[in-house]
């Protein structure tokens, strides 16, 4: 096609637009017109806060105008007047598609951008196979008999969408439009906003500061002043991480990742009560968001406490919000700062049909990782990857952290790029004296250590608040077992805590545990507990006896005590016990070897054998245990490089996920067959001793579910209700209880809890108690009784 036949047939499309969106877009009247302007009027927001360029934004408002054309049919017309009608593949084709034959036809790339931003923004059908059987072409001339304009966009067209979408130069292009087209037409189809600004974050930081009477330390200003690069920040425990994240991001569209829900929880609480502080309808709701599995009933939870004390912690005047509406724009990516679990936004990575959407909202944002050591192999590899994308497309990273083993820098910088690198710690403070322990941990060192701190009480008046971890729940609660029954007299001083506990006990623990574990609460306790601890709760404890796992979870461990610094190290006050039992390590990588992993196994033997050899030079008879800042990051510095790596089952586990991740195929898989948390093969269950003391608030509960006089607020409580009841637990377990009743073994049949048509939560026969948790039982054969 020559110049002058473009030239004509965009003259003609011009002629027929006007006609065109006059015809309806939604089933409420409104026209594509109007829809259409809805989009641009989002489209300039993006523009107007700087969040996209000059030739994306004038693409993304061609891609507005043009996406619903394809609804100026008369089947399309008619079932938009009349409910009753539904989708006839045999008479119809999806109006995505048929707006492609609608667009005017041009001779530069961005047509072919265009094209597939249109064509695609709707999962509607193969458009490929649509666009290419004569039988469909000859169904939309016919649909589109009205549009003298309406002309098939060519199978050159559909040659060069398939090849630029792989080319580095058109695909970035074509990820941003078609993801900002999604994001446009979601807001306005919802009648929402698309961005709230983020005018608010930089000054209220600095007030925080001020009210505090702090000032910036070296770390705060080294991310303060590097706003606009990917930084690597690792800072010793207690050096105002958090605080620098949020002078990083200042005043600009924000996300902070971080790998368990009860971090997220604390943070968002945290930077919502002391930082942001405005409960008002213009504050919290449009500043700051919460994403993760159970962000709804987090926020619900936090609102009855609100309404029950009408005040904020700074006597502002509480204002009840739209819990529902408020969760909406943290899922519809709108607020300006976003607390989220990875597993939220990056299943981008997998290239589903409408991802688009993530990346691009990730494209104009700065991205905070908290805590990386935190994640697996395989986690770690979905990360990196995703990180890579993102800044492929202009976002900018902040990898913030306590811990960083340099082969994770190096992994980190091969595959995304560089980053502005900077080590904090005060290297010459010594807050841990380190006793090596070559043996399994038992209960008599922590016996003898506790007795020692409660006849020293009375004297002295010293605090003996000792932590115990253990690297798996069954060690935690066998130890929790040996402690009270030695301790005997004194045994309620001994607490436990873990992730098997259903979600009321669990989070009575979790402030249990946060108030104990105040810097200036003393008390001679024990508390039992598991990598739960290692990152998601801000405590400080006097005494620390841990199982070894690796270093870098070590060092989390021991940044649970002394956390400020401010207590004598002139006894030990860390004991790591270095043997653990065999089944729990991974066997060596072999080469050229496919390694099933076992059930039990979570533990690279590679990884824990090199972090007992660091232990043990590091710690030599003559330093005397004491291990300061600097020494702690000297360690981490010379064992865990990717030369003494490169051959463990992490670092093949990392890059076998990079090499899947890479060869995926675009909108191949399905968005609901995505699962990127390391925690898919756990279930949730309610225990039959919960079940059985609760039946009555449960069942109640499910019933104003399944109703349909229940508003979908209260529905969304009542599930809230239901699921403190529940503790998540290994798939497996709950298939061993299944087979188990099957096979008429000891097992108790229990009937699952129907909370909605497609919804059940299963109850399991098992032990359970506030104490201890959830405890899985063995089942075995029921012998017929004999009658004598």
């Amino acid at each position: 096609m020559n110049y002058t036949e473009f030239n004509a047939e965009k003259s003609l499309f011009e002629q027929e637009f006007g006609e065109m969106v006059k015809q309806a877009a939604k089933s409420g009247g409104v026209t594509i017109a109007e829809h259409n302007r809805a989009l641009l009027e989002r489209a300039k927001t993006l523009f107007e806060l700087h969040y996209i360029s000059q030739d994306i934004y004038e693409l993304l408002c061609r891609a507005c105008a043009y996406h619903d054309l394809g609804k100026a049919n008369p089947r399309m017309q008619e079932r938009l007047k009349c409910s009753e009608l539904k989708f006839d593949p045999d008479l119809e084709i999806p109006h995505n598609v048929l707006s492609m034959y609608l667009m005017p036809k041009d001779a530069s790339p961005e047509y072919d951008i265009l094209l597939f931003a249109v064509g695609f923004h709707h999962d509607y059908g193969d458009v490929f196979r649509l666009l290419e059987d004569p039988e469909k072409q000859s169904l939309a001339k016919e649909l589109l008999k009205e549009w003298e304009c309406a002309k098939h966009p060519g199978r050159k067209a559909i040659k060069k969408i398939q090849s630029y979408i792989t080319q580095p130069e058109t695909k970035n292009k074509m990820i941003l439009v078609k993801g900002l087209l999604h994001k446009c037409d979601y807001a306005a189809s919802g009648e929402t906003e698309i961005e709230y600004q983020n005018d608010f974050l930089m000054r209220k930081t600095t007030r925080f500061f001020e009210e505090k009477g702090f000032s910036l330390n070296e770390m705060q200003r080294f991310c303060l002043q590097r706003q606009d690069e990917n930084i690597m920040v690792v800072g010793q425990t207690g050096m105002g991480k958090t605080e620098a994240a949020l002078l990083w991001i200042g005043d600009h569209k924000g996300f902070v990742f971080l790998p368990v829900r009860t971090a997220i929880n604390k943070m968002y609480d945290r930077i919502r009560n002391e930082i942001i502080v405005d409960e008002s309808a213009d504050g919290i709701e449009k500043q700051l968001g919460l994403l993760h599995s159970d962000a709804v009933s987090r926020l619900l939870e936090q609102q009855e406490r609100n309404e029950q004390r009408k005040e904020n912690v700074k006597g502002a005047l509480y204002q009840e919000m739209d819990v529902i509406a408020y969760h909406d724009r943290s899922k519809q990516l709108a607020m300006p700062l976003t607390i989220s679990t990875v597993d939220q936004l990056f299943d981008f990575i997998f290239q589903y049909q409408t991802y688009e959407l993530k990346l691009a909202t990730l494209s104009y944002s700065k991205i905070v990782i908290d805590e990386i050591q935190m994640y697996g192999a395989d986690l770690l590899a979905d990360l990196i990857f995703g990180l890579k994308m993102i800044r492929d497309l202009g976002g900018r990273i902040a990898i913030t952290t306590a811990t960083l083993a340099p082969f994770v820098k190096e992994l980190m910088e091969e595959v995304v790029g560089e980053f502005a690198y900077g080590v904090f710690c005060e290297r010459e403070q010594i807050r841990h004296r380190i006793k090596i322990i070559p043996e399994m941990m038992d209960a008599e060192a922590i016996t003898e250590k506790f007795w020692g701190c409660l006849s020293a009480k009375d004297t002295k008046t010293p605090s003996g608040k000792i932590l115990v971890i253990c690297n798996t729940i069954q060690k935690a609660q066998w130890m929790y077992d040996e402690l009270r029954e030695q301790i005997g007299e004194e045994r309620d001083r001994v607490h436990l805590l873990h992730s098997r506990f259903i979600r009321r006990d669990r989070t009575m623990k979790e402030n249990e545990i946060c108030e104990c574990g105040a810097t200036e609460h003393e008390e001679t306790v024990i508390w039992i507990s598991t990598s739960l601890v290692e990152a998601s709760l801000d405590i400080d404890f006097d005494y620390l006896f841990t199982e070894l796992q690796d270093i870098p979870s070590l060092l989390q461990r021991m940044g649970r005590v002394n956390r400020k610094g401010r207590k004598a190290v002139d006894d030990y006050n860390c004991f790591i016990y270095t043997e653990i039992e065999d089944k729990y390590l991974e066997r060596p990588y072999v080469p050229g070897r496919e390694q099933q992993r076992e059930r039990t196994t979570f533990i690279d033997r590679d990884i824990f054998e090199l972090s007992k050899l660091a232990l043990e030079e590091t710690l030599n008879p003559e330093k005397e245990g004491f291990l300061s800042e600097g020494r702690k990051m000297e360690m981490m510095e010379k064992y865990f490089t990717t030369e003494r790596l490169v051959n463990t089952n992490y670092m093949r586990k990392c890059r076998k996920q990079m090499e899947k991740l890479n060869d995926i195929v675009l909108y191949e898989l399905d968005r609901k067959d995505i699962r990127i948390r390391e925690d898919i093969f756990t279930k949730d269950v309610i225990p039959l001793p919960v079940y059985e003391s609760c039946q009555q608030e449960i069942e109640d509960s499910a019933k104003k579910i399944r109703s349909s006089n229940t508003a979908m607020l209260e529905k969304i409580k009542e599930r809230s209700r239901i699921m403190q009841y529940t503790v998540p637990v290994q798939s497996y377990m709950v298939q061993e209880y299944e087979k188990a009743v099957r096979k008429g073994l000891s097992a108790e049949y229990c009937r699952p809890v129907q909370i909605g048509t497609y919804e059940k939560i299963n109850v399991i026969d098992c032990d359970y108690d506030n104490r201890m948790g959830f405890r899985a039982k063995k089942f075995v054969k029921v012998e017929d009784p004999i009658f004598v």
